[in-house]
C-alpha cells in the first residue's frame, strides 16, 4: 500500500495524542487500513515518539474500539 496512508496516520496520531481515548480511536482506524508492515512500522514510529506507553494501553485492550452503543 502506498506510504501516503501511513504518513497520514503518523500525522493524526501525533495531533491526537493529547487524548489518549482519541489516539486508541485513530490507532483502531490505522490498523484497519494499513498492512502488517506498514503497522509494525507505525507502532515503531509510535514507541519512537514516545507515544509508547499510550501504544502499549492500546495494545493491552487488543485494538478494540472504543466507540459507545
Amino acid at each position: 500500500m502506498n506510504n501516503s496512508f501511513l504518513n497520514y496516520y503518523k500525522l493524526v496520531l501525533e495531533r491526537v495524542s493529547f487524548s489518549e481515548h482519541l489516539l486508541i480511536k485513530e490507532y483502531n482506524k490505522a490498523a484497519k487500513v494499513l498492512d502488517v508492515a506498514e503497522l509494525r512500522d507505525l507502532d515503531e514510529w509510535m514507541t519512537s515518539n514516545r507515544l509508547s506507553t499510550n501504544l502499549n494501553t492500546i495494545l493491552k485492550l487488543g485494538r478494540v474500539s472504543t466507540e459507545t452503543t
